[in-house]
Parts: structure tokens; sequence; C-alpha cells
């Protein structure tokens, strides 16, 4: 036998082993890289103890397969390095986790309200992850809600029913004071669309893998804690309309220098409890946009201020 048979044969316990250890790290990798991509996010402590127990694992096998034959102290030192590699596997994933989570709540940190309240959105926003696309589906619901609203007051010549001329040239609006109704119940419809995407969204929050801030900030963005007093305030203002279309239609008005007046003094009091009201919510309309602008500035630097943190801060 020459040395270098012999330095052949001394090599072999030792190579067998690394190699095993080595292939043992890497699968330990490819579970942190493809755990995100297949599982749903997990807990931090969950995951480290989950990678140190693949890598554990992955030693035993190695141990039945190559290790047989080696020392203690490779052993030992393999079980070792594949447990430490596996937990060292589980923050890896937990960064991915929430490197993902955190580009779907950059759509919260990257909205610009209007000033009527209304959202934008970036462009990309439904394609960043569960919470943006629910985020984005309420916000299209609300818009869709909105000018359905808008047309529809529009189409029935609702405008007229403030001007005594106006209501001359354009009778259209007392001509069918149940088409306020229709609107009512296709804005009623609407209302029960919106809740049920909000509902999506809230279950999508409480499923993020994001910190409390964050979601608690993107919740207030989302306005998830209660019915939307924007929708109330446009059944109610509907209801009012109808009224005064039905007080109208009765034709017990004239013009009286541009403004209503009325022949019968009850008619007269009835005009101007409803006119009353109709302002008010209108007043309350305008209030509302406001706190809604205000609301979402609030939610979206909380959320900035959670991104800002380090994707390791405990959930």
């Amino acid at each position: 036998m020459t040395d270098h048979d012999v330095d052949a044969a001394r090599a072999a316990p030792v190579s067998t082993p690394l190699l095993a250890t080595l292939a043992g790290i890497a699968l330990l990798v490819l579970a942190a890289i493809a755990a995100p991509l297949l599982l749903p996010p997990q807990p931090l402590p969950l995951l480290i103890a989950a990678g140190a127990g693949f890598g554990l694992v992955l030693w035993i096998v190695a141990l039945l397969v190559a290790l047989r034959g080696a020392s203690m102290g490779w052993r030992a030192g393999a079980a070792l390095v594949l447990a430490a590699t596996g937990a060292g596997a589980g923050l890896v994933a937990n960064g991915q986790f929430q490197s993902r989570a955190r580009a779907d709540a950059s759509s919260f940190a990257d909205v610009e309200p209007a000033p009527d309240g209304t959202l934008r959105f970036p462009g990309d926003a439904a394609g960043r992850g569960p919470i943006s696309r629910r985020f984005a589906a309420v916000a299209a619901a609300e818009t869709a809600a909105r000018q359905r609203y808008g047309e529809g007051f529009s189409r029935l010549g609702a405008a007229a029913l403030n001007s005594p001329y106006l209501l001359t040239q354009d009778p259209r609006a007392i001509g069918n004071c149940a088409a306020f109704v229709a609107l009512r119940s296709d804005t009623e419809k609407a209302g029960a669309t919106q809740a049920a995407e909000r509902q999506a969204l809230r279950q999508a929050i409480a499923e993020a893998r994001l910190a409390e801030s964050a979601k608690q900030g993107i919740a207030t963005m989302a306005g998830t804690d209660g019915a939307d007093p924007r929708q109330a305030n446009r059944l109610a203002m509907l209801d009012a309309t109808h009224q005064l279309c039905l007080l109208l239609a009765r034709r017990g008005w004239y013009n009286l220098g541009g403004l209503f007046g009325f022949r019968a003094p009850a008619d007269d009091a009835a005009f101007r409890k409803i006119q009353g009201t109709r302002q008010q919510l209108a007043a309350e309309a305008e209030q509302l946009n406001r706190s809604e602008r205000n609301r979402m500035l609030e939610g979206r630097e909380a959320v900035r201020d959670a991104l800002s943190q380090s994707v390791f801060v405990s959930q």
C-alpha cells in the first residue's frame, strides 16, 4: 500500500461526516427559504423550535447513514451544528415572513388620502399581499357606493328640491318619489358589500405576521371597528329627501321670491323641519369626510413607525 492510499483511507472517515453535515445545513437553508412560500405565517418561537427540531432529525438521518463510523466528537459536533443551524433557519424564515408582511403593509404607509377622505392607493397595492388586496377591495366598494349614491341623486334631479324655480323647470324629482326608496335600497346593498369586505379585512389583519402597533395602525386606517358612519349618513339623507319629495309632490307650494312658500302652515312647518334635517346631515357628511382623512393620516403614521422597526421585533 502506498502512502497516498494510506492518506486517502484516513481522510474518508472525516470527509463523509463533513459532507453529511454540510448536506444537512444545505437542506435547512432550503427549508428556511421555502417555508414562507409554502406555509402560513408562524410565531417566532415555533419557527426556532421547529428549525432546531428539523436539524436534529437530519442529524439522526446522518447518524444512521454516514456518522456511524465517526468519532463521538464528530457526532456531538454535527448534532450541535445542525440544531444551531436549524434554529438560525427559523430566524431566517421569520425574517422572510415579516418581510412579506411588511411589503403588504407598505401599501398603508404609501396611501395618500384625498380631502374628501377617499383613498389614493399605490398602483400595485392589490398585488402586495392579502391585507393590501382586502383594503383595496374595501376602498373600491366605498368608491362604487359613493358614485352610485351621487349619480342616483343627480339622475333623480334631487338638486331641484332646493329651489321652486328649478323644480318648476325640472319636476322629475317629484314625479317619482318611490325612486328615492329604490336608491336607498341600492345604497343598503352597497353597504352590505362594504361590510363583507371589511369583515374579510379584519380577518386578514388578525392573521398578518406584523407587530401589534402595525396592526392597530392598519385597523385605524381601515375603520374596522363598527359600521361606516358615512353609510348611515347617506341612508338618513335619502330618508329625509324622500319625505321632502312626498311633501313637494302634493304641490301645495309656490315660488316666494326664489324660496318655497306654502299655502298650509303645516306644510311650511314640515318643510322647515325636513330641510333643517337635510342641512344638518350635509354638514355631518362634510365632518365625516374630514374625520376620515384625519383617521387615515393617524393610522398611516402608526404603520410607518411600526415598519421602521427591526423585522426581528417580538410578535
